[in-house]
């Protein structure tokens, strides 16, 4: 047997399979690698692109919580005042390597910085402050309050409020009845008899 081993293992047949294992077992070792390092390199992309836009909707909360105009007449490169979003940005830019990353380095296509960006991102924000006021009314009785108002462009609005008691206050820490109003939004109105406002608010 031990001659059977010696022999086969000195065989052209034995000494192919075996060359052919290895190096199979080295593009396999070479392959992981490069999947390792794709891999890394995408993580690292993705957290970059998740810093950007964490920065860039902190900049959209704080100018919608101060109720400040985010554009400006005109945004381009050569403007004095590029409007207070982007302006505010450039002012973070000056001590957060991360905003100025956005402005610098951000590719053209992926820099969330264009209007229509900034529009989708507010939406998104806004939903989740719905979201969150709808969780708040479970299980408390509300009031819906709607006026019919028209912005400065004169276009008729809806503007949609709702009311109700909030037996605690987690921000105040007092868990006495507090009414609390929470403004929903506004919606656009073609028609204003009371059908037409009925179906609008549901």
């Amino acid at each position: 047997t031990n001659g059977g081993l010696l022999k086969h293992s000195q065989s052209q047949l034995h000494i192919t399979s075996t060359k052919n294992y290895e190096s199979y077992v080295l593009r396999q070792r070479n392959n992981s690698n490069v999947i390792n390092q794709l891999d890394a390199g995408r993580v690292i992309h993705i957290r970059k692109n998740r810093d950007r836009l964490i920065k860039i909707c902190s900049t959209l909360h704080f100018l919608s919580r101060q109720m400040i105009s985010f554009r400006g007449h005109r945004e381009n490169s050569q403007s004095s005042n590029q409007g207070n979003f982007m302006e505010l940005l450039r002012w973070s830019a000056t001590s957060d390597p991360v905003v100025k990353s956005v402005l610098e380095d951000s590719a053209g296509n992926a820099s969330y910085l264009s209007h229509d960006i900034q529009n989708e991102l507010i939406h998104i924000m806004a939903n989740q402050v719905r979201e969150k006021i709808s969780s708040m009314l479970h299980n408390h009785n509300y009031t819906l309050m709607a006026d019919e108002t028209r912005d400065i462009s004169g276009t008729e609005q809806l503007s949609i409020v709702i009311r109700f008691v909030h037996d605690q206050d987690s921000d105040m820490n007092d868990y006495s009845n507090i009414v609390k109003d929470y403004f929903l939004g506004f919606l656009p109105l073609q028609e204003f008899d009371a059908s037409a406002l009925a179906i609008k608010i549901v």
